[in-house]
């Protein structure tokens, strides 16, 4: 009896074991197709991007470059009034800042420098860009670092560092925002501090949970297809997130 009761626990132990470890497959299944349907989906997202900016630039750009043609045509007429003179010009300014929307729509959609120059110049454009808008103050600390990382990380750092800047302008009241960019042969970090309203660790659970913030959303999205990590945290008046993710491979 105390032989059979020992290989019943035996056998209970060994296949509970075997359970875990098929549990764990599983899950690590799981997780690696939930991955790459992500990197998928936001892959098929870049694509329709470039697909839309083009489209905007091939379309849209050349109906305002001749509309604008036209319009300093009839301007030049002599049998036109002054004050209609005034109105041609006015218009002219409308149709100069409506290519410069699409000009920023464009680059916001599909920035040709990321693609070519790498993230770091791509975020430096970025930063400058709001600068010259001066509604609020970004500083980008590089410590001219400027190496070009995978193709797959300059992008989804580009788009999580969009995403959370125009956050930081649209919801935080911030004045200030900097960012740092340190790499190592472990490891990328970039840190994104502002002196605007932030949310901590906790709160970002609850948006999440209860299906508040696209934007949160899809930085965390990006966060995990870079299997990367995000902190949250406050210091003094300063609200400070940091993304890292592995650096074992470089361009």
């Amino acid at each position: 009896m105390t032989l059979l009761a020992g290989f019943i626990i035996f056998f209970v132990f060994r296949y509970q074991r075997k359970a875990l470890e098929q549990q764990y497959e599983i899950q690590v299944l799981e997780n690696k197709f939930q991955v790459d349907l992500l990197s998928a989906t936001i892959e098929v997202e870049e694509k329709e991007r470039e697909r839309v900016a083009k489209n905007i630039h091939d379309d849209l750009g050349t109906y305002l470059n001749v509309l604008k043609i036209n319009l300093h045509q009839l301007a030049k007429r002599e049998s036109i009034l002054e004050n209609e003179r005034e109105k041609f010009a006015e218009n002219i300014q409308i149709v100069d800042e409506a290519m410069r929307s699409v000009k920023g729509i464009i680059k916001d959609l599909y920035p040709p420098v990321l693609y070519r120059l790498g993230f770091i110049k791509a975020l430096n454009e970025l930063c400058n860009f709001i600068n010259q808008s001066r509604t609020i103050v970004v500083k980008l600390n590089t410590l001219n670092f400027e190496e070009r990382f995978l193709p797959v990380q300059e992008v989804q750092f580009y788009r999580i560092s969009q995403e959370i800047i125009n956050s930081i302008i649209k919801h935080s009241l911030a004045t200030f925002i900097e960012i740092d960019i340190r790499s190592s042969e472990k490891e990328i970090c970039i840190t994104y501090k502002h002196d605007g309203k932030g949310i901590l660790k906790e709160q970002l659970e609850h948006y999440l949970n209860h299906d508040i913030g696209i934007g949160l959303k899809n930085i965390i999205s990006r966060v995990k297809m870079l299997n990367a990590t995000i902190d949250l945290q406050k210091q003094n008046e300063f609200y400070i997130t940091t993304i890292c993710a592995n650096n074992d491979e470089k361009n």
